[in-house]
């Protein structure tokens, strides 16, 4: 996911209403390759959408972009993450009730033939292989670990940002 800010310096006040667009694609594919494609593309929807930025006053914040009043981001603390002003629709879904799945369940059961799945192989993993996946899965996590506070520290050196450029001081 990746967020575009832009400032314009009013001399004036500064800015009532933050405008977001919710960006599915930029034109490349998200590969490590990053190929070309431009048939896939928000940006010229983007462009257009800024460009008339009055008509997308009315847009709902179900829509893919709305405008947000600042004091709204400001009682969030300036917080820019668009989840976090969107409005989303759940549908609710329907299940069967659970005794008809357990009846279902069962009717499935009765079928099995318990000699055929006894006699299904298992293989058994060599101890020291297990001990290099745990060893392996360890490492990754400290990574992780690792990842997650170098993130906070971006998002609170990105929050001072945001701060000093809605108070104008950028």
């Amino acid at each position: 996911s990746t967020a575009i800010l832009l400032f314009t310096k009013t001399n004036s006040g500064g800015t009532d209403d933050v405008w977001f667009y919710d960006m599915h694609a930029d034109g490349y594919s998200l590969d490590d390759k990053r190929t070309p494609q431009p048939e896939n593309s928000d940006l010229a929807d983007i462009l257009a959408r800024w460009r008339n930025r009055e008509a997308e006053r009315q847009r709902a914040r179900t829509d893919q972009s709305f405008f947000v009043p600042k004091a709204e981001i400001a009682d969030s603390d300036y917080e820019l993450s668009i989840n976090r002003y969107r409005d989303v629709d759940y549908e609710a879904l329907e299940y069967d009730p659970p005794r008809l799945i357990l009846e279902r369940l069962t009717e499935l059961m009765s079928g099995l033939n318990m000699r055929i799945i006894k006699s299904v192989p298992i293989p058994a993993v060599p101890l020291d292989l297990q001990h290099r996946f745990v060893a392996i899965a360890q490492s990754v996590e400290h990574q992780k670990a690792s990842q997650r506070a170098h993130l906070a520290e971006l998002d609170t050196l990105f929050a001072s940002l945001q701060s000093r450029a809605f108070r104008g001081e950028l």
